[in-house]
């Protein structure tokens, strides 16, 4: 399994596509695809890639949401006054 991610990290930095979008697929298929069913193999991938590129939108999102709802209304009232 390693060393599918690490030649399908490879292929996907020499083909240039943004992600790897779609060689991470091909590369696993054709090289998993013999011991793993090419079904079970993609949908394991189409989850890879909802929690490697997904969550971490989510939890950012969350985060800015919380803060901007703990932001003061007036921009000017969080600095220091002058003087």
């Amino acid at each position: 399994m390693l060393g599918a991610l690490l030649v399908a990290a490879v292929a996907g930095v020499l083909t240039h596509v943004p992600a790897g979008l779609g060689v991470l697929e091909a590369v696993f298929v054709a090289l998993l695809g013999g011991t793993v069913p090419p079904a079970t193999l993609v949908a394991a991938l189409l989850l890879y890639r909802a929690f490697y590129y997904l969550a971490p939108l989510l939890l950012a999102a969350v985060v800015y949401l919380v803060l901007e709802a703990r932001a003061p209304e007036d921009p000017s009232a969080a600095l220091p006054p002058r003087g």
